[in-house]
């Protein structure tokens, strides 16, 4: 789950979720709404909804419905994506006790930080 501007994307028996925190409407997202399944985390940031799944990360133009893949982590999948967040131009997960981040305007993936392989594993 996660939020941005006035609304909350939630997923739900695998289906994508448009909750408007204003008004209380609800309604499918994107073009892909009904295609959600094994989602480990996500998070929405400048537009776009970035969503870990099946070893793939997801991005969708929350204007337009559009998904695209996006980001490569050289030599490994987006699997066991434990948390994820995106502050400025970039998005920051932890997987497998190591911080990721990726730069939103190339794609690039680096670890991140002098703390980057001493994350504990998250869902213990």
């Amino acid at each position: 789950m996660t939020a941005y501007g006035s609304y909350l994307y939630a997923i739900e028996a695998n289906i994508l979720w448009r909750f408007n925190l204003i008004t209380g409407a609800v309604a499918t997202q994107g073009e892909y709404y009904d295609n959600w399944q094994g989602t480990e985390a996500m998070v929405a940031h400048n537009g776009y909804l970035f969503a870990s799944q099946w070893g793939e990360l997801w991005r969708e133009n929350l204007s337009s419905g559009y998904v695209t893949t996006f980001g490569y982590r050289p030599g490994a999948s987006w699997y066991g994506t434990e948390a994820m967040t995106a502050y400025g131009n970039y998005l920051y997960a932890v997987m497998d006790g190591t911080l990721w981040r990726e730069d939103l305007n190339s794609g690039q993936v680096s670890t991140f930080g002098d703390y980057a392989n001493n994350w504990p594993i998250l869902s213990q």
